[in-house]
């Protein structure tokens, strides 16, 4: 694209400075499309040149340019190219149409919540009294849309991990409050043990894993508590529905242990 604005009219353009940042940003918001008004400062030499390619007199100081005339004024000139070749060239890329980028996201994240909505379908916990609860937690955190491609991934592994609880643990019919409430269950697995069976990957459910974050707040609008914001809440979330969190490490009192060194944590 550098050579398709001649080298001498180059030149001129860049004369216009800020002007053409100014239009970038109109027209990346605009769909890429040369319409509207945009309004800049320019000085004595911007004015002059400015006048030169719409061959009429615009003023110094604030003016108003309509997009469409200067498109068409770069057209008609022996530029011979619009205004989105134009302003490319000389701010350094291709334009970005943020509306269409938008749209796009818009249409990602509605595809990525049908995609959702099926899972749970599929995973038999549609009609589970906390699902909704579960489902706006996630929406409100924006969780699995931070993740991008990997949120598809993510969901399939939650209902797994959801689906093999729920053999041990009736989620399903489960209503708000009802595994806090109940006699602590039985543990039926070790975390690493149902992260391999559901997800085939034994650390997928390790703290700070998105995977885990998932279903730690489906179990914790199943049992009506707050979304664990602590190792300890996590790992008490997980006894309550029979997972065993860590076998190697826990909250332990100690007295009277010191160690070795002269350093400011060890004195």
């Amino acid at each position: 694209m550098a050579d398709r604005v001649p080298a001498q009219a180059r030149d001129y353009l860049v004369g216009l400075g800020p002007l053409w940042s100014s239009v970038r940003k109109r027209l990346e918001g605009n769909g890429l499309s040369p319409t509207g008004v945009i309004v800049v400062d320019l000085d004595y030499q911007a004015a002059e040149t400015l006048s030169g390619l719409l061959g009429r007199t615009v003023s110094q100081g604030r003016s108003r340019i309509r997009l469409a005339e200067l498109d068409a004024a770069l057209r008609s000139s022996v530029i011979g190219h619009g205004l989105i070749t134009v302003v490319a060239e000389l701010t350094g890329g291709p334009l970005v149409d943020r509306k269409a980028a938008s749209r796009a996201r818009e249409v990602s994240r509605i595809d990525l919540w049908a995609f959702w909505e099926r899972a749970v379908a599929e995973s038999g916990l549609d009609a589970a009294p906390w699902v909704p609860t579960w489902r706006d937690g996630l929406r409100r955190t924006g969780l699995l849309i931070r993740v991008g491609d990997e949120a598809e991934t993510v969901i399939r592994h939650a209902m797994a991990v959801l689906r093999t609880l729920a053999r041990s643990v009736p989620l399903a019919d489960r209503t708000p409050g009802a595994v806090a409430d109940a006699v602590p269950v039985e543990s039926a697995f070790e975390l690493a043990e149902l992260a391999s069976a559901a997800c085939g990957d034994a650390h997928a459910l390790d703290a700070g894993q998105v995977t885990a974050a998932v279903v730690l707040r489906a179990l914790a609008a199943a049992t009506g508590t707050p979304s664990p914001t602590t190792a300890a809440a996590r790992r008490e979330l997980w006894s309550a529905v029979g997972v065993s969190p860590d076998a190697v490490s826990g909250t332990l009192l100690t007295w009277a242990v010191r160690p070795p060194g002269d350093d400011s944590w060890s004195a």
